[in-house]
């Protein structure tokens, strides 16, 4: 099982070329020039996001931030250049338990299901889609439909696979509740294959994070262990 999911994870940068090349092909590259704003605010708020998160770690616990990131970069470059946290399980796994000195039990029960609840850098992304293809297609919105969009666009986060444009799968359905036309998915789906992979990285280092703050509380880390992090 093993070995079938190491090669598996190999064809993943190969996925995720063709699917880039299909949208050059399919011409919604050009619809992806006028989303440079969206795109970096996205960035913008994921990286503000994480930045906050690991500082409130680092003061809460007293880990110095520098070992934080130490431990966390490798998942996190992992996840950068595969999109997919599925590749990046080992790195995160290892990082808590050999970096941070994180029980095994609870790691080995928290990694997997912070892959399917600790998703904030999906939901922010999601949010920033939303309102700019509202704003694009000049639809009408009251507070009522703000509400919607944050209920749906966290439930949805949940559901959508640790895998390399997984997120795909879930944007026609958003469209259709928020009532967005389907010819912008086409555009969304570009959108996303592009951020995915700065969300992925994120995404890594925010379970990191939160498996960690929680064996903290439980009193599940080995302390010395943090301490013999190399800064690098």
């Amino acid at each position: 099982m093993q070995f079938l999911m190491e090669q598996l994870c190999r064809l993943i940068p190969l996925f995720i070329f063709v699917m880039i090349i299909s949208q050059f092909w399919s011409g919604t590259i050009n619809s992806l020039l006028n989303m440079w704003m969206p795109l970096l605010l996205a960035v913008a708020l994921t990286t503000a996001h994480f930045g906050a998160r690991t500082l409130y770690t680092s003061v809460r616990f007293r880990v110095p931030p520098a070992k934080l990131v130490t431990v966390m970069w490798p998942a996190m470059v992992l996840g950068l250049t595969t999109s997919s946290t599925c590749a990046s399980f080992p790195k995160m796994i290892s990082g808590l338990t050999d970096g941070l000195g994180v029980d095994e039990d609870q790691t080995s029960f928290g990694v997997p299901l912070g892959m399917i609840l600790c998703k904030p850098s999906v939901i922010i992304m999601l949010v920033v889609l939303m309102l700019h293809c509202m704003q694009t297609y000049g639809l009408g919105a009251d507070i009522t439909w703000y509400v919607r969009m944050a209920l749906i666009c966290f439930l949805y986060s949940m559901v959508a696979p640790p895998v390399p444009g997984g997120m795909v799968v879930c944007i026609g359905l958003l469209f259709a509740k928020l009532g967005i036309p389907a010819e912008a998915i086409a555009m969304a789906t570009a959108f996303n294959i592009i951020i995915d992979y700065v969300l992925t990285a994120y995404k890594s280092g925010n379970i990191m994070l939160e498996v960690f703050d929680t064996a903290c509380v439980l009193g599940n880390v080995d302390r010395n262990k943090i301490d013999s992090v190399d800064r690098g």
